[in-house]
């Protein structure tokens, strides 16, 4: 199940991308007592997102869209739904992060594309279906 605005634009970024950053802010004095925002590979929705993750599992995928008003419905009977209709506007409202500082200070950052680390994850998911759970540094992606 997905909860989400299935049509906001979103940027994520995949481990692959986020560790190497995280590493390099850490051995950077500069980078000390400031944030650092790191934009994903491009702009997605969750739709969009969610049917590239479907068509490389081989799946297909169909979806149930639940408004507002069936959240607070769902709501009546379920905690969590009842919080998506209070937090609802942190899904329809675009978060989109700009490393514009971030290069300024590291450099060129590589950026794992979607289908990319669709792939790696859903490699190392299936991997670890086979292995009983286990999940090792290099198949994790």
């Amino acid at each position: 199940m997905l909860l989400a605005i299935l049509q906001t634009p979103a940027a994520a970024s995949h481990g692959d991308t986020l560790a190497p950053v995280v590493l390099a802010l850490a051995n950077e004095p500069r980078a000390f007592g400031q944030a650092w925002n790191l934009a994903g590979f491009g702009t997605i929705t969750q739709r969009e997102f969610v049917t590239r993750i479907f068509r490389e599992a081989g799946h297909k995928l169909k979806f149930f869209v639940a408004g507002k008003t069936l959240l607070r419905l769902m709501g009546l009977f379920n905690p969590i739904m009842r919080e998506l209709v209070e937090m609802h506007y942190l899904q329809t409202t675009p978060v989109i992060l700009d490393d514009t500082a971030l290069r300024g200070l590291l450099g060129p950052v590589h950026k794992t594309t979607y289908d990319e680390g669709i792939r790696q994850t859903l490699a190392a998911a299936k991997k670890a279906l086979r292995t009983g759970g286990e999940i090792s540094e290099s198949s994790a992606g």
